[in-house]
């Protein structure tokens, strides 16, 4: 497959975030507005993210800075 004919989060997906997972970035957020959530990365464990989790809505916060936390609604 062509890196064209991949989505921007498709790329990030399959090819970025996992590369963040294997250097051992504590967490990487994925900002889809097609679908209107975030997915947030934690926890990297052998080129791979433990925790995935997905926010439609409320407050996004960085596990090593919660009080820079914003609202979902402001990234849209």
């Amino acid at each position: 497959m062509k890196i064209e004919e991949l989505t921007t989060a498709r790329y990030d997906r399959t090819v970025k975030i996992p590369l963040y997972a294997r250097q051992g970035i504590a967490e990487v957020w994925l900002v889809d507005l097609p679908q209107r959530h975030v997915e947030i990365y934690r926890n990297p464990d052998e080129g791979t993210y433990r925790q995935v989790d997905v926010l439609r809505s409320g407050l996004l916060a960085p596990s090593r800075l919660p009080e820079a936390a914003i609202d979902r609604t402001d990234l849209s």
